[in-house]
């Protein structure tokens, strides 16, 4: 049990560095990075709010950027993004 959680922990604060490291590529006009920063964490096990919610921020079709940016909602984005 202690294992599983030191596991989750570990992911939740890994995660919390990329998610602070991507938005720094986006706000820095490093889109194409952050592009493939976003696909390398995103698998089908990780798709926290967070990584929606950059991923509505780098999508080009509006549709699919409000469809992102709700889902990142649902999902609980932090709030300094």
């Amino acid at each position: 049990m202690k294992i599983k959680i030191i596991v989750l922990i570990s992911l939740l604060l890994s995660s919390q560095i990329a998610a602070e490291s991507i938005y720094e590529m986006i706000t820095t006009g490093k889109l194409e990075e952050a592009s493939d920063s976003i696909s390398k964490l995103t698998t089908a096990q990780i798709r926290n709010g967070n990584i929606l919610f950059f991923q509505s921020l780098l999508e080009t079709d509006a549709g699919k950027a409000v469809q992102l940016m709700e889902a990142s909602l649902d999902a609980s984005v932090d709030i300094r993004y």
